[in-house]
């Protein structure tokens, strides 16, 4: 039987949170239905689920859910609510009638004073819970959602939105501090903080029995929170300082060496994920040393952009197999981005994501001007705001067909040439952009 939830969605990357409810759902295969957008301000979102088992699914894995209510009753007014929660089922009530319990109360865009809060519990004392309260720890918690509107400047004098409802469980934003950059014992300059690292691995739909490879893997944090997911990781970078570590100038404070210990697999390791970690392999990207068939579920990266970590590949000059290290040179982004289309074409299996940022002069960028792959479909394009006029966007593309030997790289390069424009000017546009 369906049940009609609202969800307290957590108020940072707010573009990110619908593309990661539908990514978690398609996990679960989960139908999912909402009256929310990406663009949605308010973190106030209403879900219809098949049972409350769904719910914890979604819980269980989410980022930017704070906790998901079953809905007993909204409106726009007090009174709208109040009729509403006289509708709902009295014996779906009734179960929690003799428990202890507590009432929380939420506000968006607005605080009110302890008095005000009181006032509307009062309104709620018409319901039939007649058990204890118990604010430390209550059996049942149940919560009274209070939309002022979007607009900040302006909030409205009373609620425009209600809603009340049983809680049914917390997301995982309790992670976020299990894996701070802080507590980390091998971090670099450009480590991705954790909360996105979770966010692209379940738009990776990271999971167990699954595959994961980050050609761009640097310190291994993406990995890390495909790991954590239960996925096996395997990883590559042209920079045999970070895959090796030893010798190396350290990134902590204080220390002007690395530690012998001081590498990816010692953070799987210390967050007890050491048996998913695969391997970390020094590779250009661009110059796959992989037999080429589809054996990856999901390919999970963070590029480098050519600002603080230079776009790097391979002589092609030097291939003398007497060098234990071939000398390097810089590449372009735009070559380094259809390359990954192209190498997820042949790496992907059928089904599996590619997840990797985009960086973007906002002024210049166009949706229309995103790089195209015959294989892969665009599955969604999440925008993280940096400065007023650079961005990153997440992009999500999912693989719908097998790799077709007649797309080679240089037919994408020939089709994507907007793109190419769009994205070579970056690193111009972002020196030369006020901030």
């Amino acid at each position: 039987m369906a049940v009609e939830c609202v969800c307290l969605l957590a108020q940072e990357h707010v573009k990110f949170r619908i593309p990661e409810l539908h990514s978690i759902a398609s996990i679960h295969g989960i139908n999912l239905s909402h009256d929310g957008s990406s663009e949605k301000i308010s973190p106030f979102l209403k879900l219809k689920m098949p049972n409350l088992s769904c719910c914890q699914q979604i819980l269980e894995r989410s980022m930017t859910v704070r906790y998901i209510l079953e809905l007993w009753g909204s409106g726009s007014s007090v009174d709208e609510l109040v009729r509403s929660l006289n509708q709902y089922p009295p014996d779906k009530m009734e179960l929690y009638g003799n428990t202890t319990f507590r009432i929380n109360i939420e506000t968006y865009n607005k605080k009110i004073s302890q008095g005000q809060k009181q006032e509307y519990i009062k309104v709620l004392s018409f319901l039939p819970l007649d058990g204890k309260v118990n604010l430390n720890n209550p059996e049942h918690e149940f919560s009274l959602l209070l939309d002022f509107g979007d607009d900040n400047n302006a909030a409205t004098d009373k609620p425009c939105q209600l809603f009340f409802g049983r809680l049914i469980g917390q997301g995982q934003r309790h992670l976020l501090k299990k894996f701070s950059l802080k507590t980390r014992h091998f971090i670099g300059n450009t480590s991705m903080d954790p909360l996105l690292s979770f966010l692209m691995a379940n738009q990776g739909k990271a999971r167990p029995g699954t595959l994961i490879f980050d050609p761009f893997v640097g310190t291994g944090n993406i990995l890390l929170a495909c790991a954590h997911f239960g996925g096996h990781v395997i990883g590559s970078d042209i920079d045999k300082n970070l895959v090796q570590g030893r010798g190396c100038k350290s990134s902590r404070a204080n220390c002007k060496w690395k530690a012998r210990d001081e590498v990816m697999r010692t953070n799987f390791r210390q967050a007890g994920l050491e048996q998913l970690f695969v391997d970390a392999i020094i590779a250009d990207a661009s110059r796959s040393v992989l037999r080429a068939t589809p054996i990856f579920d999901a390919i999970i990266t963070d590029p480098p952009y050519g600002v603080r970590e230079g776009v790097r590949k391979l002589k092609a000059d030097n291939n003398s197999v007497d060098t234990p290290y071939p000398a390097i040179k810089l590449g372009r982004l735009s070559d380094v981005i259809i390359s990954l289309l192209h190498f997820a074409s042949c790496y992907l299996t059928l089904h599996g994501r590619l997840v990797f940022w985009l960086p973007v002069h906002r002024q210049s960028y166009d949706d229309g001007l995103l790089p195209l792959h015959p294989c892969l479909a665009l599955v969604a394009n999440s925008e993280q705001t940096l400065f007023r006029h650079i961005s990153r966007r997440l992009i999500t593309m999912e693989k719908i067909r097998p790799h077709q030997t007649d797309v080679t790289l240089e037919t994408l390069t020939g089709q994507n040439i907007g793109f190419q424009s769009m994205c070579d000017r970056f690193r111009d546009n972002y020196f030369s952009s006020p901030s």
